[in-house]
């Protein structure tokens, strides 16, 4: 079982393209921040893969995406964002202040779905982040 990836499997499927629509009105996918695709953020939750590679770009897209723009998203949506952004932030961190808001983000969107899968898929994934940075 490889948790890391089961945060984004508990999401995938279960959002509608109108919803992953929404973040092309957002900043962090327009110009002048749109080295990141919001196909490449489909592809990373529909597959349940995080991105290999630009982990900074994938963060920054996000985070530029701004949070009252975020929290207004589907709540699987956001759960599966912020997961992306957390998971891309542990290798190429853009800071710890914007770290809290997509945990947040993250809890929110637990809470508003209200499913032990989305539950267990987030305390597993925490556990993996946390065990990532302990072992460097």
């Amino acid at each position: 079982m490889n948790t890391k990836h089961d945060v984004l499997k508990v999401v995938s499927g279960k959002i509608s393209d109108d919803d992953y629509c929404s973040l092309t009105q957002m900043n962090g996918f327009q110009y002048p921040n749109d080295e990141i695709s919001v196909i490449q953020i489909i592809r990373c939750i529909e597959k349940a893969r995080f991105p290999t590679s630009p982990k900074y770009e994938y963060a920054y897209a996000i985070n530029a995406c701004g949070q009252d723009d975020l929290r207004r998203v589907d709540p699987r949506l956001l759960y599966g964002v912020s997961a992306i952004f957390l998971y891309c932030n542990k290798r190429e961190p853009l800071g710890a202040p914007h770290e809290c808001e997509f945990l947040r983000n993250m809890i929110v969107a637990c809470v508003a779905i209200n499913e032990e899968p989305v539950t267990n898929a987030l305390l597993m994934f925490l556990r993996a982040l946390s065990k990532d940075l302990n072992d460097r």
